[in-house]
């Protein structure tokens, strides 16, 4: 099913909220997936959570698309995931050359 970019235009508000509800760990993929009338992200949730420099893409649109929308908690609550993915990314890669 290819998908047009009217129907993606007029839902963006709603792939903007699932992927933000992933990234902020407020739902998970099987949640919205399961749940939501529009189950689509800014990501491809078969690939699994995005990689760190993926992620660091996304959390910088959410955080910049939410500010405009002068909604701060939710930048904040971003930017304290994004900082948390950073370090259990910095963590593992050094844990995996330690091996």
């Amino acid at each position: 099913m290819e998908l047009s970019e009217s129907y993606f235009y007029e839902n963006l508000e709603t792939i903007l909220d699932n992927t933000y509800q992933v990234l902020s760990k407020q739902k998970t993929v099987e949640d919205i997936l399961d749940y939501s009338e529009i189950p689509m992200f800014l990501f491809n949730p078969m690939q699994g959570y995005p990689n760190l420099d993926v992620s660091n893409d996304l959390f910088t649109l959410l955080i910049e698309h939410y500010e405009e929308d002068e909604e701060y908690e939710k930048c904040d609550l971003l930017l304290k995931e994004w900082r948390r993915d950073k370090k259990l990314q910095k963590w593992s890669l050094e844990n995996i050359n330690e091996t």
